[in-house]
């Protein structure tokens, strides 16, 4: 299921990489730091596209060659279960707070031009997350 048997391509995966990082906070915090400050802050974001041939050439066939599913199969595979299990509760907690603030943002600026109730919004936004 994680590898899809090595058939999708690297330059696929390391895109997928770099899918998964766009949120609300991209396309809405990206652009009021730019008017509000200086286009630094945006060097971040394009950054990551810079990062996606660097992924593709090194930490996909990385983890390809060592045949495990995730990077939490290798921490297991180096360093003991320990390291996985505290590697996935840090990553479930880093998220758990990071699909907050994805979906906290939509409704700040949904209900700066609304009357629309925010729980309403977050239970819209939050089952279109889902």
């Amino acid at each position: 299921f994680f590898t899809a048997e090595g058939k999708i391509p690297a330059w696929a995966a390391g895109f997928s990489i770099y899918a998964t990082t766009l949120s609300a906070i991209t396309f809405m915090s990206t652009p009021e730091q730019a008017f509000l400050n200086d286009w630094a802050y945006s060097i971040g974001n394009l950054a990551i596209i810079a990062i996606i041939p660097i992924l593709v050439k090194y930490y996909v066939p990385f983890f390809r060659k060592l045949k495990v599913p995730t990077a939490y199969g290798y921490l297991e595979e180096r360093f003991g279960p320990v390291m996985r299990i505290l590697g996935s509760l840090l990553f479930m907690l880093y998220h758990i707070a990071r699909v907050a603030i994805v979906i906290y943002l939509p409704i700040i600026a949904i209900t700066s031009v609304s009357d629309i109730n925010p729980i309403i919004i977050a239970l819209f936004v939050g089952g279109l997350c889902i």
